[in-house]
């Protein structure tokens, strides 16, 4: 496990356990959505790569940081199609309350046992030296 400090502008890559907890995430993510919206649609192809890439095996996921609490991700299913790639921007808002919490001196709160894109972004992701492509 390797903690990345002050990496902001940097692509990292999630590593296989940090896999298990963005695909968690995503999962919820996926659920709220659907909850909010009903059954994804056709049209909707951001939210139907995501269903797709929670389901796929050893997908590329990288990320860069480029806010307190912001990350563009890059996602790529490895598949036959060069172009199975999809991209978004995530604002962690598990890791926004816990700021919130801490510039009240607030440390004891179920917030800080939830695992959020800030914790995969520090301890689970490695230097990226892969393409992105252009279109990102």
């Amino acid at each position: 496990m390797t903690e990345i400090q002050n990496q902001k502008d940097k692509w990292l890559q999630i590593n296989e356990d940090g896999l298990k907890i963005f695909n968690d995430i995503l999962r919820s993510l996926i659920a709220f959505h659907e909850m909010i919206h009903g059954n994804i649609q056709a049209v909707d192809k951001t939210w139907i790569f995501k269903v797709r890439l929670v389901e796929s095996n050893n997908p590329l996921v990288v990320i860069k940081k480029f806010g307190d609490y912001e990350y563009l991700v890059f996602a790529k299913i490895k598949s036959s199609n060069p172009k199975d790639y999809n991209s978004w921007i995530h604002i962690d808002g598990i890791q926004m309350e816990r700021m919130e919490l801490e510039k009240s001196e607030i440390t004891k709160h179920e917030v800080f046992e939830i695992l959020n894109m800030t914790d995969i972004y520090r301890m689970h992701c490695e230097p990226y030296s892969g393409e992105i492509p252009e279109d990102v």
